[in-house]
């Protein structure tokens, strides 16, 4: 596409890489944005996108975009069409901030306020198809399950499939049952946590807005970690 001076791309959120080659994007207020090699196209609400505030976009292992949106909830795109999750479905907010994948293929979702919320693709078929008694595919994360604050706004997992989270409370990891607390915000300066990100050493870097980067080395438990590092930019 070369050099685009498109307004369009003025307000990107997120990107993300798809199995086929294909570059999606998210705005903050344009919707989302697929590219190849010498086109592009755009989807919004009309579409069937839930917000066209796109915050996150993650690839699953089937080649299904999900898209974070902030106020719309949980959008996924088959290659075809929208399906939009929201609180009617049992998110636990609709303003989506991440999200991640883990081993087991569930979709996790960091929220702006309300926890966090977890989507069990399994559940799907039996929640689409209103069975009688069937569960939720949802299952949220506030306070009461360990988070030290409801305002997540990064999400991330690890080599061991860990989830762990970053927002107003520090960071917090799931130890698969609740969330605890392992990095207090004292150690980062008394900064939110604005992304998480894990290197192939399986040190967690955190990037803060205001106090800069920390990079963290865990032992094999989410409750200990032995170094704290602030990289200085």
């Amino acid at each position: 596409l070369g050099h685009r001076q498109d307004p369009l791309f003025d307000d990107v959120m997120a990107i993300a890489a798809h199995h086929d080659g294909l570059i999606w994007v998210g705005t903050q207020f344009s919707g989302a944005v697929r590219l190849d090699s010498d086109s592009l196209t755009v989807f919004t609400t009309k579409d069937g996108l839930g917000s066209d505030q796109v915050m996150d976009i993650l690839i699953d292992g089937q080649g299904d975009v999900w898209m974070a949106t902030l106020g719309g909830g949980l959008s996924r795109f088959d290659g075809e069409q929208f399906e939009t999750f929201t609180t009617r479905d049992g998110l636990a907010s609709n303003t989506l901030i991440g999200l991640a994948q883990d081993h087991e293929g569930r979709i996790w979702c960091a929220l702006q306020s309300g926890g966090v919320s977890r989507l069990d693709p399994s559940r799907l078929d039996e929640a689409e198809a209103s069975v009688i008694g069937a569960a939720s595919p949802f299952t949220n994360f506030t306070m009461a399950q360990g988070l030290t604050h409801e305002a997540v706004n990064a999400i991330a997992v690890d080599e061991d499939g860990c989830v762990w989270v970053g927002g107003k409370g520090g960071i917090d990891g799931f130890d698969g049952e609740r969330f605890v607390n392992v990095v207090p915000t004292a150690e980062v300066g008394d900064a939110d946590i604005f992304d998480l990100q894990f290197d192939h050493y399986g040190q967690l870097w955190a990037a803060t807005p205001n106090a800069g980067v920390y990079r963290f080395a865990f032992e094999k438990t989410v409750r200990t970690y032995r170094t704290v590092h602030r990289v200085v930019l």
